[in-house]
């Protein structure tokens, strides 16, 4: 599993949205629409994520973070480009 990560935060009017690319994903260019503000570490994430309404994963590694860290189902993964994704969102 990949130790870093590049993070893409957008402060909306109903909460944080967040997307977690892998290495791969960012470095391979498989999405070239990614877009990312910063690079962080596994324990970075687990705080930006904590308050987050949207996290998207993208990539192996990152998917694997969502997964353990209890924000997604392993069968909610599905692939976009060829890319792992899984989505969890907040509901009230």
């Amino acid at each position: 599993m990949s130790s870093s990560f590049y993070v893409q935060e957008v402060d909306t009017h109903i909460g944080m949205m967040v997307s977690i690319y892998d290495e791969d994903v960012i470095i391979n260019k498989k999405i070239k629409e990614a877009k990312y503000n910063r690079k962080c570490s596994i324990e970075e994430i687990k705080n930006i994520i904590r308050g987050a309404v949207s996290i998207t994963f993208y990539g192996e590694s990152a998917v694997k973070v969502g997964i353990k860290l209890g924000y997604i189902h392993p069968e909610a993964v599905k692939k976009l480009k060829g890319v792992k994704v899984a989505m969890f969102i907040k509901t009230y």
